[in-house]
């Protein structure tokens, strides 16, 4: 029975063990910008084990095109982020500058406190450096170069995006999230992408695993109004065996990084672990 229906049950732990000897790893765009957020620390950690799992590694054109699109924003969001705490530590100086009136400091809290205001201004402007100089962009395309899917040509996008709108009035997954947030053709990428996966593992005759991030209701089966995940969309999983003959398996960044040892083909340090 668990054959005619394995889209909606998790694989046993042997059917998993497999799946990590043998399949590819894909990770969509969402996890490759999150290393803009981690600590430099896990960033160093997340790319080196990318580095010493290329061979096995690739992405669909699409993912790749998202990640150099959207990555110049990310960047600045972060750099933002530093921003607004040096902001924060400003404002809490004043206060702590009125000599007469409390909030008072020790000279030792003082100092601390001017170490981490210095910090703080060094890593802003650490993150502004990236958008001219960036190694961990470096890096990542080093890891996936002659591992990307093949450019889609503009007939063939044309064909997606007509099953993708077709697709979405059903809401059929993957991509119909987009539809709110994004204009034509844009709403479709997500779709593209989905389709351009499919295509790397038909024509490698491998099973994946792919990493994702992104929270839609069109990558994962929701409980109640989104209070619980019960795992990944079991439409997907059946057409992606459907069309490749292969098997796939969703994860996120921290279930992928927290999956038992026996499967992981590297391991991470629990630092980073814990920080993912």
């Amino acid at each position: 029975m668990k054959s005619n229906f394995h889209q909606s049950f998790r694989p046993d732990e042997e059917a998993l063990k497999n799946l990590w000897e043998e399949c590819l790893f894909v990770f969509d765009a969402s996890v490759l910008l999150n290393v803009y957020g981690y600590s430099n620390q896990a960033a160093e950690e997340l790319l080196t084990w990318l580095e010493r799992i290329k061979a096995r590694v690739r992405v669909p054109h699409q993912f790749g095109l998202e990640f150099a699109k959207n990555r110049p924003n990310v960047i600045l969001k972060q750099a933002r982020n530093y921003s607004e705490a040096e902001q924060l530590c400003e404002k809490l100086q004043m206060l702590f500058d009125m000599k007469r009136e409390h909030p008072f400091l020790s000279t030792k809290a003082q100092r601390a406190f001017h170490i981490v205001r210095k910090e703080l201004n060094k890593k802003r402007q650490d993150m502004d450096s990236l958008i001219r100089i960036d190694p961990y962009a470096e890096r990542i395309m080093a890891v996936f170069d002659g591992r990307v899917g093949p450019t889609p040509s503009t007939v063939e996008l044309q064909e997606m995006h007509a099953q993708a709108k077709k697709r979405y009035e059903k809401l059929i997954p993957r991509g119909y999230a987009d539809v709110k947030q994004k204009a034509e053709p844009d709403c479709y990428s997500d779709y593209v992408g989905w389709r351009e996966l499919i295509d790397i593992a038909k024509t490698e005759k491998r099973p994946v695993i792919l990493v994702c991030d992104d929270l839609k209701d069109d990558w994962w089966r929701y409980e109640g109004q989104k209070d619980r995940e019960i795992g990944p969309r079991p439409e997907l999983i059946a057409e992606f065996a459907a069309e490749t003959q292969q098997a796939i398996y969703i994860y996120h960044s921290d279930q992928f990084a927290t999956t038992p040892k026996q499967f992981r083909c590297v391991l991470l340090p629990d630092t980073t672990i814990n920080e993912i």
